[in-house]
């Protein structure tokens, strides 16, 4: 889950609130619940993938706990992965 609260862009070098209009100061406990989607699971007919060439036409959800959605983009997340199930 990600709060938009916390989501922010430099802009000028300065902080600003990501989504035009919203106000990044409202406290997180009255924001509605947002996801990002972390890659994976990708299920989704032969066809429709190459007519569409994409996954995200009508796409449903699954929640996926925190501990199982490792996102591997840099070296340092793969240490994190590599401790993680070498415990």
């Amino acid at each position: 889950m990600v709060f938009l609260s916390i989501v922010k862009k430099i802009e000028n070098k300065y902080l600003k609130s990501f989504l035009k209009g919203k106000n990044s100061d409202t406290p997180r406990q009255k924001l509605q619940k947002v996801y990002k989607l972390n890659g994976s699971i990708y299920i989704i007919k032969k066809r429709i993938f190459i007519k569409k060439k994409m996954f995200f036409d009508k796409t449903m959800p699954f929640i996926m706990d925190k501990k199982f959605s490792i996102n591997i983009d840099t070296a340092e997340d793969f240490k994190k992965f590599k401790s993680k199930i070498l415990k």
